[in-house]
């Protein structure tokens, strides 16, 4: 399996078929779904089962019961521990993302060797503007230490889902999510990147 995508479920009812829909497109056969159910009020997860059932990705899908509401971090902590990919990747399930994002991340993360590979994020609004933003480039051959490292942590956008991650990185760093329910995701991508010795971007591929 290429990509573990570790998504948790939380009153994402109106958003989490189009969500589904973005990510069946992404590297066919060889991408994993993590749905972790974080305990909403809505039918979140009743209709993540209706899509599969009249789409061909049920093989892809996993459903873990988070058994209570733990909260973005601690429901994507679980997730990382279900994956069995060689790169986990977080989508969240009010977002999609383009159809090669996958395919672009680790292709750029295979090429440099990479602990991690990161793309581009586009906010969408309601008025109809698009605005898109990219993080620093990074050295050519990958490596991540010294003056490289120190200009990308001044100035990257912290939007650590637009990062695909080396699963063997995360677990021999042992690196997780902390159990805060504010600023987890900053925190969580700030120990990837200090950890990091190896780097990778692909500034096309859009989150």
């Amino acid at each position: 399996m290429k990509v573990s995508v570790v998504c948790p479920v939380y009153n994402a009812a109106s958003t989490i078929e189009s969500f589904l829909q973005s990510i069946d497109i992404q590297l066919p056969g060889d991408v994993e779904v993590i749905l972790i159910d974080d305990h909403g009020q809505d039918d979140s997860i009743e209709r993540a089962k209706r899509f599969m059932d009249v789409h061909p990705m049920a093989n892809k899908v996993v459903i873990i019961d988070g058994e209570k509401n733990r909260g973005p971090g601690g429901a994507r902590n679980l997730g990382i521990d279900a994956a069995t990919g060689e790169y986990v990747a977080f989508i969240d399930s009010d977002d999609w993302v383009d159809a090669d994002f996958l395919r672009l991340l680790t292709e750029a993360a295979d090429a440099n060797c990479a602990d991690l590979a990161c793309g581009s994020i586009s906010l969408d609004y309601p008025d109809g503007r698009s605005v898109r933003h990219h993080n620093p480039s990074v050295p050519t051959d990958g490596l991540f230490k010294g003056k490289a490292k120190l200009q990308f942590l001044r100035h990257y956008k912290s939007y650590f889902t637009t990062f695909v991650y080396r699963r063997q990185f995360l677990i021999e760093n042992d690196i997780r999510f902390p159990s805060t329910r504010c600023a987890e995701d900053s925190c969580f991508l700030a120990c990837c990147l200090l950890a990091a010795e190896r780097i990778a971007q692909a500034d096309e591929a859009v989150y």
